[in-house]
């Protein structure tokens, strides 16, 4: 008795959820791999009691073989049964991962999201079920709305990306409305304040861009593999800063000098720019900082959101910089410009210029320092 059930509990495990199935072949196969001395004949009978208990499903194969499925819907079964624990893990991952996630991969979960939902509610520790309510995510910054998305759009990236396959799209750049056709290389996505970028060569070309699906239509996959990129990988990508949008033609780093108003200078010493940042109070009351930073667009747009709580002292180019970004003149009458007398609401202005022009023209950004 105990091998049958032990042999009948491996046929479940065995049987996959449909579109997948197993044949009575297979399986007889698998289990005499496995040391189960059974034949086809018994196998056949307990696939027809296993029916019987369970929602499995069968239909006619080749010949008089039967195929074998889970329904997309049955719950999924798994002994010992979840523990709370793992079902609040599956329900942060359903409120969290979501957006994340390829549709296929989200149906094979639900199953197991559907059983943590009820395990949450049968637990009898009411603390557990209530913790979903007690953590959040939020972005940084001024809350947006994310942009519409075209879910036919968002389906055929994910699935190129998980079959490594091409595909085809109309793409409307910012500065662009028209647009044009694009075949993609798919390599990554990253999601960054609620919108989904996409990051890809193009045609058979080596160069990597980013592009906003939002701004995607009529996309279509096709039956093309990807065509890897040597050398590519996302992590490293974005560590070397590509979604800061490096400066072109300048050194990768700079050493940076500002000096910040107390309130803010207390958040920089919490949350410190590198490593290697230091602080030091002046006698006016202001905080002098030196740190090693990247040398890219985003380092300007965000020190230009300050206003005038920064003023930066190194490089003194980039105190010029951002003062004619500002397009403001001095009003202090003084000879010597200092990015104490811009504006934080410029940086509205730059944070525009520079989403229209970082999928097409990555190399205008660097005009914003002209």
């Amino acid at each position: 008795m105990t091998d049958a059930i032990l042999r009948q509990w491996t046929i479940l495990e065995m049987i996959p959820r449909e579109p997948a199935t197993i044949t009575t072949s297979e399986i007889h196969r698998r289990l005499s791999d496995g040391d189960y001395e059974v034949t086809l004949r018994t196998i056949q009978r307990d696939l027809l009691k296993l029916e019987e208990i369970f929602p499995l499903r069968q239909a006619p194969g080749f010949g008089t073989e039967k195929i074998w499925y889970w329904p997309r819907t049955a719950k999924g079964l798994s002994v010992p049964g979840m523990a709370p624990q793992a079902a609040l893990a599956f329900k942060l991952v359903d409120e969290y991962l979501r957006p994340l996630l390829p549709k296929s991969t989200l149906s094979a979960l639900a199953p197991y999201l559907e059983t943590a939902e009820g395990v949450l509610a049968q637990a009898g520790i009411p603390a557990l079920a209530r913790w979903p309510e007690k953590v959040s995510i939020i972005p940084r910054g001024q809350p947006l709305l994310p942009p519409e998305l075209d879910e036919n759009v968002l389906a055929v990236v994910y699935e190129a990306l998980f079959r490594e396959r091409r595909f085809h799209a109309h793409y409307r750049p910012a500065h662009n409305p028209e647009g044009r056709d694009y075949v993609f290389n798919p390599l990554g996505l990253v999601f960054r304040d609620g919108v989904i970028y996409l990051v890809t060569a193009l045609w058979d070309y080596p160069d990597i861009k980013q592009f906003a699906l939002h701004r995607m239509d009529q996309a279509e996959l096709l039956d093309e593999p990807v065509k890897a990129v040597e050398g590519f990988d996302l992590d490293g990508y974005i560590r070397r800063h590509a979604f800061e949008y490096p400066v072109a033609d300048e050194p990768a780093e700079m050493d940076l000098e500002l000096l910040l108003q107390p309130a803010l200078a207390r958040h920089l010493e919490e949350t410190r720019l590198s490593l290697d940042q230091l602080t030091a109070t002046e006698p006016d009351g202001r905080v002098r900082l030196t740190a090693t930073v990247a040398n890219t667009a985003q380092l300007r747009w965000w020190l230009l959101g300050f206003g005038n709580g920064v003023e930066v002292v190194k490089p003194a180019e980039l105190n010029l910089e951002l003062l004619a970004a500002s397009r403001r003149e001095p009003n202090d009458g003084s000879s010597e410009p200092s990015t104490r007398d811009m504006q934080p609401t410029d940086a509205a202005t730059q944070l525009t210029l520079a989403e229209e022009i970082m999928n097409d023209h990555r190399d205008v950004l660097s005009k914003l320092a002209q």
